[in-house]
C-alpha cells in the first residue's frame, strides 16, 4: 500500500513540476510577443514620421520631388539593407547621413528582432521539464 501511495506522491510532483515549467515557457513566449509587437509598432512609427522628412530633404537638397510612395520605398529599402537605385545619386550630404542613420537603425532593429525571437526558443530549451517517463521496474521505494 506504501509503494502505491508513494508512486502517486510522486506523480502529483511530477505534474505540479511540469505545470511550472508549462507557465514559465507561457511567460517567455508572453513577453516575445509583447516585445515584438513593441517594435513592430517602433518600426511603423519611425517609417510615417520619416516619409515627410525624406521627401522634404530630397526637395531642399537633391532639387527633385519624389512622391510618399518613393519616399516610403526609400525608407524601407534603406532599413532593410536590400539597397535601392531609382533615387541615386544623392548628391547632399544630409541625404548621404539620412541613409546612414537608417542602415545603421534597420541592423540594430534586425537584431532586436532576432534576438527577441531567439531569447524564445533558448529560453524553452533550457527551462527545466519535470521527466516524461518514470521506469520503476525493479525499483524499491
Amino acid at each position: 500500500m506504501s509503494i502505491i501511495k508513494s508512486f502517486l506522491k510522486l506523480n502529483k510532483a511530477l505534474h505540479r513540476d511540469k505545470v511550472k515549467v508549462e507557465r514559465a515557457r507561457s511567460r517567455v513566449a508572453d513577453y516575445s510577443a509583447v516585445m515584438l509587437n513593441k517594435l513592430f509598432i517602433f518600426f511603423s512609427i519611425i517609417i510615417i514620421v520619416l516619409i515627410p522628412v525624406v521627401r522634404y530633404l530630397v526637395a531642399a537638397y537633391e532639387g527633385r520631388e519624389i512622391t510618399y510612395g518613393q519616399a516610403a520605398v526609400f525608407i524601407i529599402q534603406t532599413i532593410t539593407t536590400t539597397g535601392y537605385g531609382e533615387l541615386l545619386p544623392f548628391r547632399s550630404y544630409p541625404m548621404m547621413i539620412l541613409s546612414i542613420l537608417l542602415m545603421i537603425s534597420g541592423v540594430i532593429i534586425f537584431f532586436m528582432f532576432a534576438g527577441t525571437l531567439l531569447a524564445t526558443f533558448v529560453e524553452m530549451r533550457v527551462a527545466p521539464r519535470a521527466p516524461s517517463f518514470t521506469n520503476l521496474k525493479g525499483h524499491v521505494i
